[in-house]
């Protein structure tokens, strides 16, 4: 049972973020700045997306995945990014994308 009463339709941090609206606002502005801020293109959503598919968090995935897929347009990329980022079709890899790379190649051994 949470020690703090939140929305039952608000599911993981979200419920958390919306019960003190002002101590939550600094998160939700530094986390919108690295997801989708001017430089990140979907980089950040599909760095986001991998690791809550890793995490095997299902909102988080679910989330991060529809929030990839908008910009590019395609809701296959994420899918696939999932699936196997080594023949994903993302030309322009976001910082960090290699190092998540080699994790899953240290995960699955290939």
């Amino acid at each position: 049972m949470p020690y703090i009463p939140v929305e039952e339709h608000l599911p993981g941090i979200t419920g958390l973020l919306e019960y003190c609206k002002d101590s939550a606002e600094p998160i939700r502005e530094l986390t919108q700045y690295l997801l989708r801020g001017p430089s990140s293109l979907t980089g950040g959503e599909l760095i986001a997306t991998i690791v809550s598919y890793n995490n095997q968090c299902q909102f988080c995935t679910a989330a991060h995945t529809a929030a990839a897929d908008l910009p590019c347009g395609d809701e296959s990329i994420a899918e696939q990014v999932k699936q196997d980022i080594e023949t994903a079709p993302v030309t322009r890899l976001p910082q960090g994308y290699d190092h998540l790379r080699q994790k899953n190649k240290d995960k699955t051994g290939n």
